[in-house]
C-alpha cells in the first residue's frame, strides 16, 4: 500500500502532482482531487516528487509528512558560494589523528541518502569505519594480507607496484594506500539493481560535498579499491560487502592536517557542443 493521502481542505486542485509524476500514475477524480488507481500502485517508484511539488502541503505518500520536509525556500544558496565550494574541493592525503564527531558523520551519511539513483532504486549500501582504532585494525590486517600476497606471488602483473607499498609499510610503516586516515566509507549496491556502480559513486559525491561544507577532508581512494577488490577480496566481508554486490568506490575522510588557502584554476576542456 502506498498510503497515498490528500488533505482535501488544503488541496488547491492545481494538478501539479499529476503533471510531475514520472510514471504518470496520479490521476484526477471527478472532483479534481488527485488519486492513484489501485492497478497503478505497483508502478510507483517512491520518488516523492508528488510530495515535493505540492504547493499547499496537502499530499502525503508512504507515510511522509510534508510538514516535516525541508522547505525549498531554504534550498538555494548563493551561486558564488557554491562555485567556491566546488572549486576549493581538494583531495586530502594528510589527516589529524583524531575522530570526526559522530554527529557530523551522521549528517554526512544522511546527505548521501538524498543522492539520485537509477529508477529510484535506493539500493546503495554504505560501510563506514567511524573510529580511528577500528580503522587501524582494518588497515593492519589488510596490509598483512597484502604482504602475504606479495611474498606468495599472488599479485597480478598490472598491480605489481603494490608489492612496494607492502614493503614500505612493513619496514617503515609508511601508509601509501590509506594515508593514515581515521575513517573510511565504502559505497556498494546489489548487482541486480539498474545502475549499482554509478549510484554508489553519486552517493559518495553527495557525501563528499557535504563533508567539504563541514570542513572535513576526503580522498577518493582508488588504491583501496584495487587492493580490497582485486588483491585481498576476503577483506570485503569485514566491510559487510557480499559477493552479490558491486563496489562503487572507497573514500577516506577525516579532519585535515593541511589547510588550502585557495582553489585552483581549471577550465572545462574536451567539450562537444552538439548541433544538428
Amino acid at each position: 500500500m502506498l498510503n497515498f493521502k490528500i488533505d482535501e481542505k488544503k488541496c488547491i486542485k492545481c494538478a501539479r502532482c499529476v503533471n510531475d509524476c514520472p510514471g504518470r500514475i496520479i490521476k484526477l477524480s471527478d472532483s479534481k482531487i488527485p488519486v492513484i488507481p489501485a492497478d497503478k500502485e505497483e508502478s510507483c517508484i517512491h520518488c516523492q516528487h508528488c510530495v515535493a511539488v505540492c504547493p499547499s502541503a496537502a499530499l502525503s505518500i508512504d507515510g511522509v509528512d510534508p510538514q516535516k520536509c525541508v522547505s525549498a525556500k531554504n534550498a538555494m544558496i548563493e551561486t558564488e558560494k557554491m562555485d567556491a565550494l566546488i572549486r576549493c574541493r581538494r583531495s586530502y592525503r594528510s589527516y589529524l589523528d583524531e575522530n570526526v564527531d559522530a554527529e557530523i558523520i551522521k549528517k554526512m551519511i544522511s546527505a548521501s541518502a538524498n543522492a539520485p539513483t537509477g529508477v529510484n532504486s535506493r539500493a546503495v549500501k554504505l560501510s563506514v569505519i567511524d573510529d580511528r582504532e577500528t580503522m587501524l585494525k582494518f588497515k593492519t590486517e589488510t596490509m598483512k594480507k597484502l604482504s602475504e600476497a606479495a611474498k606468495n606471488g599472488k599479485i597480478s602483473e598490472h598491480l605489481a607496484f603494490f608489492g612496494d607499498f607492502a614493503k614500505k609499510w612493513e619496514e617503515k610503516k609508511i601508509d601509501v594506500i590509506f594515508r593514515n586516515a581515521p575513517h573510511m566509507i565504502t559505497a556498494f549496491a546489489p548487482k541486480d539493481c539498474p545502475t549499482p556502480e554509478t549510484d554508489s559513486i553519486i552517493a559518495l559525491s553527495y557525501f563528499e560535498l557535504y563533508a567539504q561544507s563541514m570542513g572535513i577532508g576526503t580522498l577518493w581512494c582508488g588504491m583501496a579499491k584495487w587492493l580490497i577488490c582485486d588483491i585481498v577480496p576476503e577483506m570485503k566481508k569485514v566491510l559487510g560487502i557480499d559477493d552479490e554486490s558491486v563496489v562503487g568506490y572507497f573514500m577516506l575522510f577525516g579532519k585535515p592536517a593541511v589547510k588550502y588557502s585557495r582553489g585552483v584554476i581549471r577550465e572545462a576542456k574536451n567539450v562537444n557542443i552538439v548541433k544538428m
